[in-house]
């Protein structure tokens, strides 16, 4: 009688995971699935006779592996049902970095004495409230609307919160260790200190909640909706780890010069401007690295259900046209920010210095690299590759902050901007090979899109 029972509990997890992700990648993601479900190794051994969830994953893996792949109809593809992406619902989120950055220029630009105290606090907050939280905001989007997908609101609305919280508790232990370091080293006033770590503390919550709301299952909790059990959250925290890294390791690098120019011979009139416009720039085109990113994996869709008939030597070949119409996407959207942007420049009431019109050339010509690589970064992540644009994200801010440091001290701070191009160019480089190596493996591919 338990046999058959514990036959009947396999099938059901079977079919449960088999109706959220169809195709799995590898058993590891079957185990995160079922332990996303409720299930602990303790009731694994109970109700499916298993040693624990990852015997269970395996289990489960194996099943659906020998499932056929059957021909789609016409009327059933889903990518034909699917809308395309809505420039709108990106420009939407992108708008959420930029419109408070551009506020912060202005403000910096006024020349207010009353507003002269708060500048300085108020930039690097800015950056660093975008460092400490960047992350979590990729976890809460990404991670929530995977489980709004699987009909899970719930869970979606638990997970979502559960980031938030690890975002409060990493701002306030960010606010916490700048007020000490400050008072030790005394790098500031007293005052100054202070503010700088109350514009800290409401930057990053504005940050999270923006997030937060972006989930529809925060917005419009479920009513009525079943209790879930609660899954085991340190798994899902080490499966979005990468996804945390790279929003973290992504305004790290926005913001590596700065540190570098400021540790090797200080700031030069005109150059924070100018980086400030360059990373507008970045912060207006980001619209148009989400809405490439969504084009290419509807593209990606299908096309793979095409290869299933074609093969998949079709599949490669209208893949690397896609990656390449993407990119294409990405520079457009880019150089008509970067245009926009200096035109704005140009109309400031204030005398823009020309090491300014300087920087903010080499920094538009950097952080267009950057945008290519944040571009591949996603496809990677949605390709459930996210540790290779990690180490893209990891190698550029590193070379970044090298090369920035030497060149200033060796040349001065005019050529400090030489670590952004350096960098943004081996994340561009290095992403887009490994863009093109996961795009070869045809049936990779195709297991991870539609999984």
């Amino acid at each position: 009688m338990a046999d058959v029972r514990e036959a009947r509990a396999l099938d059901e997890v079977v079919a449960a995971v088999g109706h959220a992700r169809p195709h799995l990648v590898d058993a590891w993601e079957a185990v995160a699935l079922i332990e996303s479900l409720g299930f602990t190794d303790a009731r694994v051994q109970r109700e499916c006779g298993l040693a624990d969830t990852k015997a269970l994953g395996e289990y489960v893996f194996e099943r659906l592996s020998e499932r056929p792949v059957s021909t789609p109809r016409a009327d059933s593809d889903p990518a034909a049902q699917t809308s395309p992406p809505r420039l709108r619902d990106s420009a939407r989120a992108s708008l959420v970095y930029a419109v408070p950055w551009i506020v912060m220029m202005v403000l910096v630009q006024s020349g207010v004495p009353r507003l002269t105290p708060i500048v300085a606090p108020l930039r690097l907050a800015m950056m660093i409230s975008l460092i400490v939280t960047g992350g979590f905001m990729q976890a809460i989007g990404r991670r929530g609307r995977f489980y709004s997908g699987m009909g899970q609101p719930v869970l979606a609305r638990l997970v979502s919160w559960y980031f938030v919280r690890l975002g409060v508790i990493a701002t306030l232990a960010t606010a916490g260790l700048g007020l000490l370091l400050g008072r030790l080293f005394d790098v500031a006033t007293g005052p100054y200190v202070v503010l700088w770590a109350d514009e800290l503390l409401i930057l990053c919550a504005l940050w999270l909640g923006v997030a937060a709301a972006q989930v529809p299952a925060v917005v419009a909790p479920p009513k009525g909706a079943a209790p879930v059990p609660i899954p085991r959250m340190t798994v899902l925290a080490f499966r979005a780890l990468p996804i945390v890294l790279f929003g973290t390791l992504a305004f790290c690098f926005v913001f590596a010069d700065r540190l570098a120019a400021g540790a090797s011979s200080g700031l030069p009139p005109g150059y924070a401007l100018g980086m400030d416009l360059a990373v507008t720039s970045l912060f207006l085109s980001a619209a148009g690295i989400e809405h490439a990113n969504a084009g290419m994996m509807r593209g990606l869709m299908q096309q793979a259900q095409r290869s299933r008939v074609s093969g998949a030597n079709l599949f490669r070949r209208a893949a690397g046209r896609l990656h390449l119409r993407a990119l294409g996407t990405v520079a457009i959207a880019f150089v008509g920010a970067a245009v926009m942007v200096a035109a704005i420049a140009a109309w400031l009431p204030t005398d823009v210095a020309p090491f300014a019109w300087t920087t903010l050339a080499i920094g538009d010509a950097g952080y267009l690299l950057c945008a290519f690589g944040l571009l591949n970064s996603l496809v990677l992540i949605a390709m459930h590759r996210p540790w290779s644009a990690v180490n893209a994200l990891v190698a550029g801010v590193a070379l970044n902050v090298v090369v920035g440091f030497v060149a200033g001290r060796a040349f001065g701070a005019n050529d400090v901007p030489a670590g952004l191009i350096a960098g943004a160019a081996l994340i561009a480089v290095q992403s887009s090979v490994s863009v093109r190596r996961a795009l070869r493996r045809a049936d990779y591919a195709v297991a991870a899109i539609f999984g």
